[in-house]
This record gives structure tokens, C-alpha cells and sequence, in this order.
């Protein structure tokens, strides 16, 4: 009996502690909340300070594989098919060819990159988004 009381007050006392010890965030539309996005935009301006190309930037983004001039998003892979995905670049489909993207895009105007894993994501881009899309949004207006 004595143990079962103290199993009781235990699991109530730590039932309070979760539930005032979280932190209610406000999630974003891609699901994060705005903790996980102000971190990510902190990583990403400190990347984009040190890499020299869109190969080195992609680099540094998680869940990406990028090697010898080609770019894979972790978890796609086919025998048969290229596993590149296909680049976004404001709204611009660009095709699946890192070098020919590479030569279009100025790293340090990169204001977001988006991976867009989803069945539901890329959807909207058809069959050229079948292994993934990488969205690139560039900052509008001159260097910031």
C-alpha cells in the first residue's frame, strides 16, 4: 500500500513537471516551430560567411549527400533512375544538374533553402520532383 501511495504522488508530481516545464512554440507552415527556424537561419548566415560555392553550402545542410558534383537527398536511391533531385530556384524549375544551377546562383545571395522530402511537397513539382526538390529562395533587392 505504502508503495502504491508513493507511485501515485510520483507520477502526479512528474505529470506537473511536464506539463509546466515545456515551452509552448509556436510552429511554423513547414511544421518547425520558431525556435527551430531561428537556429536554422543562424547556421545557415554562418554557412553562407564561409562556403565559397553552392557545392560547399549544400554541404552543410542536413539530409543532403553531395559528392563529386552531384547532390542526393538521404533515402532516395535507384539502381535504375538518377537519383538527383531537381532544383528550384525562386519558383524557376532548373533542372536536376548541380554544375548548371551552380553557375546560376550567387551563394551569398542565398536567403533560404527548403528540402522538400514529401510525397505531399513534391507533388507539385511531378515526375522531375520524383527523388526530391531543393527549393533555393534568393534574397530580393541587393546584397544584405
Amino acid at each position: 500500500m505504502k508503495n502504491l501511495l508513493y507511485l501515485l504522488v510520483l507520477s502526479f508530481t512528474l505529470s506537473l513537471v511536464a506539463c509546466s516545464g515545456g515551452h509552448s512554440l509556436s510552429k511554423t507552415q513547414d511544421g518547425r516551430s520558431a525556435q527551430e527556424e531561428q537556429i536554422q537561419e543562424k547556421k545557415t548566415r554562418r554557412a553562407v560567411e564561409e562556403v565559397n560555392s553552392l557545392e560547399d553550402y549544400l554541404r552543410r545542410i542536413p539530409g543532403l549527400i553531395v559528392s563529386s558534383g552531384t547532390v542526393r537527398i538521404r533515402g532516395y536511391n535507384s539502381s535504375f533512375l538518377s537519383n538527383q533531385p531537381l532544383f528550384v530556384v525562386d519558383g524557376v524549375r532548373m533542372g536536376n544538374e548541380l554544375a548548371r544551377v551552380s553557375g546560376l546562383v550567387d551563394v551569398k545571395q542565398i536567403e533560404r533553402v527548403r528540402i522538400l522530402k514529401e510525397v505531399s511537397e513534391t507533388a507539385l513539382y511531378g515526375l522531375g520532383g520524383s527523388h526530391g526538390v531543393i527549393v533555393i529562395e534568393m534574397r530580393k533587392g541587393g546584397a544584405h
